[in-house]
């Protein structure tokens, strides 16, 4: 028979854990109003693992508790994570529909153009040896390098012949438009997709636009989206032109570099050329198997 001290001993015990319980229990179904399936899979498995261990203490708690806190620890870094990549996928759908608003207009497919842009330039970054995680904000980034092509007007953008003078200078207005509504931007990917977007039509000799910056004035992402974007402009159809075929447009990237192009950029994408041909290769089994389909 248990005596006043064994009562009040296991009375303590019983509130110790009520009061944890509560705080965890609180605390969890917080986070979980916010996740899914995913999230309450985990307590689950949180809540099998605890009660194995739950009359292993004497007094029933201690032990308990701490392995509960524990596992409690680590199910809420697993659904931080979740909710993580579940935001930075959420951010980045929405940073590719802005991008293919702006490329719709005068893309035959415009989300293989930007697949491409985003590839090739992956494909320099890392032939260059820029860290990882400047690679994944040009990948994010650099689709939406003609962002502002959404302000230009019809008879513009979709000239099928060769543009006056005054047309042209009407498209060379994307850049500052993409720049613009890009501005005051707070996370680094998109202040990146304004730098690109403002500047990926500069040239290395300085004879390019907005600003006519030269050499390594023109930041380095810029310098690299702008060898993968007029590789793949030549070898894409236009209004304007036939797709050029890949070894024409690779001796025209050659040629310009130091004048269009910055020759590091160029030696990588040259160095990497069997890795940009085999993404170009999935844009021509893509376009086969649509003619199959149309027949």
């Amino acid at each position: 028979m248990k005596n006043d001290k064994d009562k009040g001993k296991e009375q303590i015990a019983t509130n110790r854990k009520a009061h944890h319980d509560y705080f965890i229990n609180d605390t969890v179904e917080a986070g979980l109003a916010l996740e899914g399936p995913e999230v309450k899979s985990l307590r689950q498995k949180n809540a099998n693992i605890t009660s194995a261990f739950a009359r292993v203490d004497n007094d029933g708690v201690y032990l308990y508790g701490m392995l509960k806190f524990i596992s409690t620890f680590a199910s809420s870094a697993a659904a931080n994570s979740i909710l993580y990549n579940s935001l930075k996928e959420s951010r980045l759908e929405t940073i590719y529909r802005m991008a293919t608003i702006a490329e719709f207009r005068d893309q035959g497919d415009t989300a293989v153009h930007l697949t491409h842009i985003s590839g090739y330039s992956v494909i320099l970054a890392q032939a260059m040896n820029l860290p990882e995680s400047e690679i994944e904000i040009i990948k994010a980034a650099s689709p939406l390098h003609d962002i502002g092509k959404v302000a230009i007007p019809d008879t513009v953008l979709l000239k099928p012949g060769k543009l006056t003078e005054e047309e042209f200078n009407k498209m060379k207005e994307h850049t500052t438009f993409g720049a613009q509504m890009l501005n005051n931007a707070k996370t680094d990917l998109l202040k990146s997709a304004e730098v690109i977007a403002l500047n990926h039509h500069e040239k290395f000799n300085g004879h390019g636009y907005p600003k006519g910056l030269c050499g390594k004035e023109i930041p380095l992402i810029a310098r690299i989206v702008s060898v993968a974007d007029v590789f793949d402009a030549l070898c894409s159809k236009r209004v304007y032109k036939p797709a050029w075929e890949p070894e024409k447009a690779r001796e025209l990237i050659m040629s310009e570099s130091g004048q269009s192009f910055d020759p590091e950029v160029v030696n990588a994408f040259m160095h990497s050329y069997s890795d940009i041909m085999k993404l170009y290769q999935s844009r021509a089994d893509r376009q086969l198997s649509l003619k199959r389909v149309l027949r």
